[in-house]
């Protein structure tokens, strides 16, 4: 038995829930529950008391929680001793992330890999993709996470997740009262708004690009009053009523306020490819590759 089907299931039990132990361990609920079957289908017994919602331990399930517990603090305090002889000095991780990303991933990434790397020390540039970019192919930084287009040909990209991109519109906007109900987030055809105001992202961001390909397959040109270097303030003066405009699916599914805009799905396109981005040809360190691993996750959960 692997040491992860431990950690799954002694997750499980302590948070005596699926969505929790999902959440904290970075995968989906339905692999979840898959692997907890097949954990008890390998030891031909239930470890759960089957049909109870409170995920109540069997005897089984009990012997299984109790030294599961040692053997994942046995393994954590031998792979501290190890990591702690073998790297008596004090090493840096120097990576780059947007300012508005970083809020959203970096508390659910750090906290993991220190428990790994105790003695690890972040550099974390916040900066725009394409001034990332540059100091990646200078050879400043072990990694950047960033959108994929435009590339730069010096740099190798690794696809993590597909963003969805949403149209965010101001609550009392006349235009909700057109868009059809669902049960989930409705679609908007941009032809709607072909006429209001945008607040955008400065042009040297990458996504300007696909902001204006939006508009113009639906027919018009953006008509921008406003630029900034973040989705917040995006976000933030839609929801005063200062225009329309597009924002990404980590903001969407962020807790809203009384003030939040309407968000609106857009179309099957309105997606763009998030990356790892590494020099070509390049030696990553065994605590940046643990960190990108962590990113694949979070990026996986959302």
């Amino acid at each position: 038995m692997q040491l992860n089907s431990i950690n799954y299931f002694v997750t499980i039990a302590q948070e005596k829930s699926i969505s929790k132990a999902a959440d904290k361990l970075f995968v989906s609920q339905p692999a979840l529950s898959q692997y907890m079957k097949k954990i008890e289908s390998e030891l031909n017994t239930p470890l759960f008391v089957h049909g109870n919602r409170n995920f109540e331990l069997t005897q089984a399930g009990e012997i299984f929680f109790q030294e599961g517990q040692v053997i994942l603090q046995l393994y954590e305090q031998m792979m501290r001793r190890i990591t702690s002889l073998a790297n008596s000095n004090q090493e840096i991780v120097h990576f780059g992330i947007s300012p508005f990303y970083s809020k959203y991933y970096l508390p659910k990434i750090i906290p993991h890999v220190l428990e790994r790397y105790p003695w690890l020390q972040f550099n974390i540039i916040e900066e725009h993709s394409v001034y990332l970019e540059e100091k990646l192919a200078a050879g400043e930084l072990d990694f950047c996470a960033l959108p994929l287009y435009p590339k730069n040909p010096l740099l190798d990209y690794e696809v993590i997740h597909q963003e969805e991109i949403f149209l965010a519109v101001p609550r009392n906007h006349p235009v909700n009262a057109l868009i059809t109900p669902s049960s989930g987030i409705s679609y908007i055809d941009l032809r709607l708004v072909r006429n209001e105001p945008f607040v955008s992202l400065k042009s040297i961001q990458k996504f300007s690009e696909m902001s204006h390909q939006l508009c113009e397959e639906a027919g018009f040109t953006p008509r921008t009053i406003c630029e900034t270097l973040n989705w917040d303030t995006v976000d933030t003066l839609v929801g005063t009523g200062l225009g329309v405009g597009f924002v990404p699916e980590v903001l969407v599914k962020a807790p809203t306020t009384e003030n939040s805009p309407n968000y609106y799905r857009i179309s099957a396109k309105a997606f763009r490819p998030y990356a790892i981005v590494t020099q070509k040809n390049s030696t990553i360190s065994h605590p940046a590759m643990l960190i990108i691993d962590y990113f694949r996750k979070a990026f996986q959960v959302g």
